[in-house]
């Protein structure tokens, strides 16, 4: 091949070459839209801030030592001094809710409290609804911090008039009990209990499963 000026010496002229190929711009490439994979954080219970302290509501109760209530003891000079002692929550004394409502003396003294002191929860009986929910919002209106209703005493003067374990022989019954009393304050609830009424009626768990649900 000749070459001519602007040849190049080994290779074709430039007007031989091929027209440089025209700018490709690469097309917008836009990332799918990642959302980050939702992370629940494990539940926080309360009490997991203070090991082996114990949870009811809104309260942490440490140490994880209780004052059971004891009829003709835990008055509230009894509450006191245990508390004195650093329980994690007194009990008082059994309290008919229907002498609560009556505004008899000696029933209202057993739920005396000591307003300012230790988390007290007061304890009810009884066998009707609507005065368990009268009885517990009076309670609660006094300071009660929980309200604890028994259905463990078996005591014949206590489990004839169908209070305390004898209501673990009619589980609706029980039930609307609870639910009344839920129903009726802003503070937690509990419940006392023994495993039944008798060998025969072994039935604390079915209880507890359907407390749970009541609230």
């Amino acid at each position: 091949m000749a070459l001519t000026p602007g040849t190049l010496e080994n290779g074709p002229s430039q007007g031989d070459l091929p027209a440089a190929p025209a700018a490709v711009k690469p097309a917008a490439v836009t990332p799918a839209a990642v959302t980050p994979a939702a992370v629940t954080p494990a539940a926080v219970t309360p009490a997991a801030v203070t090991p082996g302290a114990v949870a009811i509501g809104a309260h942490i109760l440490y140490p994880p030592v209780f004052l059971a209530p004891l009829a003709g003891i835990t008055d509230l000079p009894n509450r006191r001094l245990v508390g004195s002692f650093g329980a994690g929550l007194v009990v008082s004394e059994m309290v008919a809710s229907d002498e609560v409502l009556r505004n008899r003396p000696e029933a209202r003294a057993r739920a005396e409290l000591g307003f300012g002191e230790n988390i007290t929860s007061v304890q009810l009986a009884g066998r009707e609804p609507a005065l368990m929910a009268e009885a517990a919002k009076w309670c609660e209106g006094q300071g009660a911090e929980i309200i604890d209703i028994n259905m463990g005493c078996p005591s014949k003067r206590v489990t004839t008039g169908l209070c305390g374990s004898a209501l673990l022989k009619d589980l609706d019954l029980a039930v609307g009990l609870i639910e009344a009393v839920v129903g009726a304050v802003k503070v937690p609830v509990t419940l006392k209990t023994r495993l039944g009424w008798d060998e025969h009626l072994l039935n604390a768990p079915d209880l507890a499963a359907r407390a749970e649900q009541a609230g």
